[in-house]
C-alpha cells in the first residue's frame, strides 16, 4: 500500500489516527519548530516497522528525483530499484493487492 503521510504538530498526544482520504494521519505533540515534529514523526514511522508487520519501502528513482541519496534515508526505510516493479513483484510473488 502506498500512503501519503499527513502530520499534525502540537497535538494533545502522539497518535496514529489511521488512513483518511488515502493519507496516513499522525498527530504528534512536538511543535513544528526546529524540526521537533519531524523527529517525532520519524520515531512514529519507525515504530510501525517493529516486528516486521509494516515495511516501508521507497523507490530509488523517485528518491533520486527528489534529491535524496541512500545515505539520506533512515535505516528502517528499504530502497527498491523501481516502485512500480516492486508493486508488481509483491502482487505476483507475495499475493499482495494494490488498492487505490
Amino acid at each position: 500500500m502506498i500512503l501519503k503521510v499527513k502530520a499534525f504538530p502540537k497535538a494533545g498526544r502522539n497518535q496514529i489516527v489511521g488512513v483518511r482520504n488515502g493519507e496516513l494521519v499522525i498527530r504528534v505533540r512536538a511543535p513544528a519548530s526546529k524540526g521537533e515534529a519531524n523527529k517525532e514523526l520519524i520515531t512514529r514511522a519507525q515504530s510501525l516497522t517493529v516486528g516486521g508487520t509494516v515495511k516501508i519501502r521507497m523507490c530509488k528513482i523517485a528518491a533520486e528525483g527528489q534529491g535524496f541519496a541512500p545515505e539520506d534515508l533512515h535505516g528502517f526505510v528499504e530502497l527498491v530499484p523501481m516502485g512500480d516493479a516492486e508493486i508488481v513483484r509483491l502482487q505476483n510473488e507475495e499475493a499482495h493487492a494494490y488498492m487505490r
